[in-house]
């Protein structure tokens, strides 16, 4: 996270346009994990309803805000593998790519304008909270300490008296409970009554708390459209919570009553309640439903109610794992095996590199783009860890191992070319035979790093039998050392060569392509193997 911050100060365009694509990702499977979490949570809501407490229902909605907070490659771990990124690259620096110029980076991306989007949202939202609030708190300055002839002395926290706002609960660290003047009143006292049962429980339960972190995850996620059905359904719950506390053990005459508050004090509340709100809790928020549950709850036993919210729980966040596939990380992570092949480094690194072209006779191999590092910069939106893995010395040595390897690649192609070749021209005056051996050129293997001398062109290579029938030679001190191998209907082209790692140990290269006569006579042709098998061995 530090290197993203000091990367906004080096190069914000950069670094802007790789936190947007990663901000777009997030919000797409964030609001996908959640829509899902949210329906299943609020059809077993409304299953259990009048069976469960809303205070145990609360529970359900969790996952929501779980899923939330943990990264997206979050899973279960079903097992443990070791991750160990091993690299037996050969060292060549004589062909590593040549020094480019800096590649400049554009103006402005969508990516870098999706993450300011996001962020100047985030700030209106705040700022129209914090508006909510200074006003809330202008109003109360007004607001005095109810007598505690009309208030009774068992509640948590001051009362105060209000001439319009109220009944709610303001404040988190120290809550106090807003009553309206009229609902003082001594014609007023049964109802009262029911208020400060329902607001004292909202302060005993910590609901301040609660709804504070429903206003600082719906300001963070604010593009993730369940949050906000999930954060209203919450709001609800906890209203209903605090009705069933304050009717703990109310009989039906009180719970008759309490419905009629209820009604009495839906008109009486001034300051509407809405996402923007100061955080305040009101007593008449959530009306129709409030009084279903006062009138139509038949609550199984406890032991059952919790053992299906939690079982039910424990399922919605088992699914906001990503189970033990990691097909869904998004991240990218270094490789848990070592390098060995161009299909290997473009896999890991492809973003950076180029090629490789493995059309014959001409094969080019994987480099890296003009202008891209490890001699220039990195294209836009690049993870860094990516960058900095696919530009060490060990990554750029293979690199250029892949491209000292090229020589071998381009002879071996050349040479089932022009062996293929000589079968159909032989073929034509009845002859089935592939070439015959070729003894190895140059006979002496080259040393580790230095190019073995050439065989002279073409006396050495005119030896009457194999590389006489294919028509092939070097006249260039070569890497490598080459081999035909045949019996007529069977042909290998070997090349060997040594080099040095970049951890100073020296590895044997054998590059091997078969061939073979397939069908007999007239209808035969030769049939080579498609692909270059490679064989590295550690020379003691």
């Amino acid at each position: 996270m530090l290197d993203s911050i000091l990367g906004l100060a080096s190069s914000p365009v950069a670094t802007l346009t790789w936190w947007g694509r990663e901000l777009l990702h997030w919000l797409v499977t964030m609001n996908a994990w959640t829509a899902g979490l949210l329906l299943g949570a609020f059809l077993l809501d409304k299953a259990l309803a009048g069976r469960a407490r809303a205070s145990w229902r609360l529970a359900l909605y969790a996952p929501v805000g779980l899923r939330l907070l943990l990264p997206l490659s979050w899973r279960i771990p079903v097992a443990h593998a070791p991750r160990v990124v091993t690299l037996l690259t050969p060292l060549h620096k004589g062909l590593l790519p040549p020094s480019t110029g800096p590649v400049h980076a554009p103006v402005f991306t969508w990516s870098a304008a999706l993450v300011v989007a996001y962020v100047a949202v985030a700030l209106v939202i705040v700022a129209a909270r914090l508006r909510a609030y200074l006003s809330l708190r202008r109003e109360l300055r007004s607001a005095r300490v109810a007598s505690a002839q009309t208030v009774s002395t068992n509640a948590p926290c001051p009362v105060l008296e209000h001439e319009a706002l109220g009944p709610m609960v303001v404040g988190i660290v120290r809550p106090r409970i807003v009553l309206p003047s009229l609902l003082l009143s001594p014609e007023h006292a049964g109802v009262l009554a029911c208020v400060l049962g329902h607001e004292s429980a909202h302060v005993r339960r910590g609901d301040p708390w609660l709804m504070a972190a429903i206003q600082v995850l719906t300001v963070a996620c604010w593009p993730v459209l369940p949050v906000w059905f999930a954060a209203g359904r919450v709001r609800n719950l906890v209203e209903m919570a605090c009705d069933e506390r304050a009717l703990e053990h109310a009989d039906a005459s009180t719970r008759h009553r309490y419905g009629h508050a209820l009604i009495d004090l839906a008109g009486w509340r001034t300051v509407k309640l809405r996402p923007m709100g100061a955080g305040e809790l009101h007593f008449g928020s959530g009306l129709r439903a409030r009084i279903d549950a006062l009138t139509s709850a038949r609550h199984w036993p406890r032991v059952v109610q919790v053992g299906l919210v939690a079982v039910a729980v424990g399922g919605f966040a088992a699914c906001t794992s990503v189970g033990s596939s990691e097909a869904t990380r998004r991240q990218w992570i270094a490789p848990t095996r070592e390098l060995r092949t161009d299909e290997d480094l473009v896999a890991i690194c492809g973003l950076l590199l180029e090629g490789p072209d493995t059309s014959p006779p001409h094969a080019t191999p994987v480099r890296y783009r003009p202008g891209a590092p490890p001699n220039g910069l990195p294209p836009e939106g690049l993870p860094p860890e990516m960058v900095a893995f696919c530009t060490s010395p060990a990554v750029r040595d293979f690199v250029a191992s892949r491209a000292w390897l090229t020589e071998a690649r381009n002879s071996l192609a050349l040479i089932m070319y022009e062996s293929a070749k000589t079968y159909r021209t032989a073929a034509a005056s009845g002859r089935y035979d592939l070439c015959p051996s070729g003894a190895p050129m140059p006979k002496v293997m080259p040393a580790a790093d230095i190019p073995g001398d050439a065989p002279k062109w073409p006396d050495d290579w005119n030896d009457g039998a194999g590389w006489e029938c294919l028509h092939f030679g070097i006249a260039e001190p070569t890497w490598f050392q080459y081999e035909y191998v045949s019996d007529g209907q069977h042909a290998t082209a070997k090349a060997r060569a040594r080099r040095t790692n970049y951890r100073g140990e020296v590895d044997e290269v054998t590059l091997s392509v078969s061939e073979e006569v397939s069908g007999v006579g007239a209808d035969s042709f030769p049939k080579i193997a498609p692909n270059v098998e490679e064989t590295w061995v550690r020379v003691p």
